[in-house]
């Protein structure tokens, strides 16, 4: 499942934390299984039915909670993409591309703000360069919002307003 997943979703699956537990999980079983192969080998010994059955029972019963964990995760996932049939994904990411554009503007502008009262009137060259490199990249980020607003429904604009207001 995990390399299914991970073909699919490209790096896109380690932003996930359900995703992140579950490839911890596979590691941590792939190296236990290893390092028991491992000794095994390195002691000589050859796996008895019995021991065998033991450990496949052993194995069993983890992998018994890990589904157990993975369908919370399924049904989580379900609920979020079941939860609201008129909300399409294209609009959700669109609408958190505007949100963190908008965090960046605000984190830009009070920074450049701050820097212009931590240096007053006595402003150096480099300074004027960063403030105006800054603006410029505030001015791409406005430009990228008002694109990406442009395609979202008017009643997510008028919430969004609401919200900030």
């Amino acid at each position: 499942e995990f390399l299914l997943r991970l073909t699919d979703e490209g790096w896109d699956y380690f932003f996930n934390s359900w995703n992140i537990f579950d490839f911890v999980l596979v590691t941590f079983g792939l190296v236990g299984v290893t390092v028991s192969i491992v000794v095994m080998v390195h002691e000589g010994r050859t796996p008895s039915a019995t021991s065998s059955g033991a450990r496949a029972l052993k194995v069993l019963k983890t992998f018994r909670a890990v589904r157990l964990v993975r369908l919370i995760r399924m049904f989580q996932e379900w609920m979020e993409h079941h939860s609201s049939k008129d909300e399409d994904p294209k609009i959700r990411k669109r609408m958190k591309r505007v949100n963190i554009l908008m965090w960046f503007i605000t984190a830009q502008d009070t920074a450049q703000r701050q820097m212009a009262t931590f240096f007053g009137k006595d402003v150096q060259v480099e300074v004027a360069r960063c403030l105006l490199q800054s603006q410029t990249h505030v001015y791409q980020a406005l430009v990228a919002c008002a694109e990406d607003k442009k395609n979202l429904p008017s009643w997510i604009l008028e919430e969004q307003a609401l919200c900030h207001a």
